[in-house]
């Protein structure tokens, strides 16, 4: 059991959301970096900084193929769960 860290348990999130959460955790990382990390910078720009929500709920994002890639993410966590494990 992973140790209680302060974050609410099994908290739940929509797509968007989630992509926006893992848009700043990337734009945090990037930031403690110094901004020098050209393939970090390339992911935050394909992500959209200026992502914006369609009356479907998906994201129009710098690089069109980012919402697709997220949400064959989602199903790939959710059919195989954690890298490794069997």
């Amino acid at each position: 059991m992973p140790p209680d860290n302060g974050v609410e348990k099994e908290p739940c999130f929509t797509f968007t959301e989630a992509f926006l959460a893992m848009y700043y955790f990337i734009d945090a990382y990037w930031k403690r970096g110094g901004r020098m990390d050209g393939s970090v910078t390339l992911l935050r720009h394909a992500l959209g900084a200026e992502a914006r929500s369609d009356a479907d709920g998906s994201l129009q994002t710098a690089d069109p193929a980012a919402w697709s890639d997220w949400i064959q993410a989602i199903q790939a966590a959710r059919s195989r769960g954690l890298p490794g494990q069997v």
